[in-house]
């Protein structure tokens, strides 16, 4: 690759830059699932979640300690954000659990299936 095809300037977004990002609740709704799977990643070792649980009780109060911990943190603060954005616009609605389980069926337990 010669010199002249490298960008002299890149964009970027600080670290410390917090955007206004409009997100539909059924992207909401998938980038909920992922978090339940990526938890579920975990949980083949782990079928009563009891450790994952302690896991996510333990980084509260500590830095990730691997790849798995750093998604788990990453998609966690997303969602959170997501949802106090949604309270904050008055867009929260409350559903069964019957309902939310209807309607994300991937997550849904077996014995509701």
């Amino acid at each position: 690759m010669s010199e002249t095809n490298i960008p002299k300037n890149v964009e970027t977004i600080p670290l410390d830059a917090i955007m206004n990002v409009q997100i539909s609740g059924g992207f909401y709704a998938s980038l909920q699932n992922l978090f339940y799977q990526v938890l579920q990643e975990n949980a083949v070792d782990d079928p009563t979640g009891y450790h994952t649980a302690k896991i996510l009780e333990e980084m509260q109060n500590r830095e990730p300690k691997n790849k798995w911990e750093q998604e788990v943190v990453i998609l966690f603060s997303l969602i959170n954000s997501i949802e106090q954005a949604a309270k904050s616009q008055n867009k929260i609605k409350l559903e069964t659990m019957d309902n939310i389980m209807n309607l994300i069926p991937d997550i849904a337990p077996e014995s509701s299936l």
